[in-house]
């Protein structure tokens, strides 16, 4: 057999010198003993063929004319990553966008709505199996997952659950992923959730969404960030990145058990440092942060919905978010929920859904 190998390996060398004009050889190493391949490029740089020892291999050729050795048939050939250090590590991963078929809707899964952003800067947009052929752009809602700022995901179930619920009743829906704590603190999550809704408008034909009509709807953590689209549009600072020509703002809110006042929430020094960090004392960002100090005249419709024994974020947190609305002229529906805490199955009973509907259909659907 070796005999053989090495009568073909001659015999292909002794036919391709006329075609060399010069010899430039290349030598790999196999993970075999006294294997190896070689790469024979003629005088002007361009790859004639490459042999291994006993076998000739077949090249690929790249666009930048580098060549990848395709291994013999058993053989592995291991792919050596480069070292990695801080300057070159990747952030975040990256997830391929997907499509999903539902019943009444497609989901469009994994868009980055910021270049390179990785896993966190993606939403899944919920549209009408219909969206491309409809004469009318459909109204938008945007989902915002929570979990303390620290956690949490646009595929968490239940907000899976409320992203399906509305796009069965006729809204395309975006659920968002935000960059998370510790690693990024307060206010990024606000910056990111304005950075997806700018992304929404400037991306609206594409999807036939109705730039003009985005409501937000989140719990916890997402009820801070959807009141922050209703009330922070003039808060410049909130808005960077891309697509900076478009509102980052929204038309209504729904928020389910969201803080509104970091001056009284979390406001002991070892809570609001694991918030902020070094901006823990820095009153005008924490302001600018609560929703509660950013209210002004031309701030969004609010339905606020908060259950009465709520220990993780008080309800006095949201009546004061709903009074301070009502206050300065703004439209605002306040539902008590007499149990569950926080997070209460109420805030998904019929009754509460029917008040949901209703609302978003009162200012979205014009």
């Amino acid at each position: 057999m070796k005999r053989l190998f090495f009568t073909i390996t001659v015999l292909f060398t002794v036919i391709s010198v006329p075609l060399l004009t010069s010899w430039t050889p290349v030598f790999a190493a196999d993970s075999r003993p006294n294997f190896s391949y070689k790469i024979c490029k003629n005088s002007g740089g361009e790859t004639i063929f490459s042999v291994l020892t006993g076998l000739i291999s077949p090249v690929n050729f790249i666009a930048d004319q580098s060549v990848t050795p395709e291994p013999a048939e058993q053989t592995v050939q291991k792919k050596i990553e480069p070292k990695q250090t801080e300057q070159n590590k990747p952030t975040q991963k990256t997830v391929p966008v997907k499509q999903t078929e539902q019943d009444s809707f497609i989901v469009l899964e994994n868009i980055p709505y910021i270049k390179n952003g990785g896993i966190h800067q993606q939403l899944d947009l919920y549209l009408p199996k219909n969206y491309q052929t409809a004469t009318q752009p459909f109204p938008l809602i945007i989902v915002i997952h929570g979990g303390g700022w620290i956690g949490g995901s646009k595929d968490s179930a239940k907000f899976v659950e409320w992203s399906r619920f509305l796009a069965e009743n006729g809204y395309a829906v975006a659920a968002i992923n935000y960059r998370l704590r510790p690693k990024f603190l307060l206010p990024t999550q606000i910056i990111d959730s304005k950075s997806a809704v700018r992304w929404l408008r400037a991306n609206a034909k594409r999807y036939n969404l109705d730039a003009e009509h985005f409501g937000a709807i989140g719990s916890s953590a997402g009820g801070h960030l959807a009141s922050s689209l209703g009330t922070s549009a003039h808060v410049k600072e909130f808005d960077q990145g891309e697509n900076l020509d478009q509102s980052g703002t929204v038309q209504a809110v729904v928020d389910f058990c969201g803080p509104s006042d970091f001056l009284t929430f979390r406001a002991d020094e070892k809570s609001a440092k694991g918030l902020f960090g070094e901006n823990a004392g820095n009153q005008d960002i924490i302001e600018k942060t609560s929703p509660l100090h950013t209210v002004t005249k031309n701030a969004a419709p609010f339905l606020i919905v908060h259950a009465i024994d709520d220990e993780r974020v008080p309800m006095e947190q949201g009546k004061r978010l709903h009074e301070s609305l009502q206050k300065s002229g703004v439209e605002s529906d306040f539902i008590e929920l007499s149990s569950g805490g926080h997070g209460s199955p109420l805030f998904k009973s019929p009754e509460t859904k029917k008040r949901i509907l209703d609302f978003f259909g009162k200012h979205l659907k014009k």
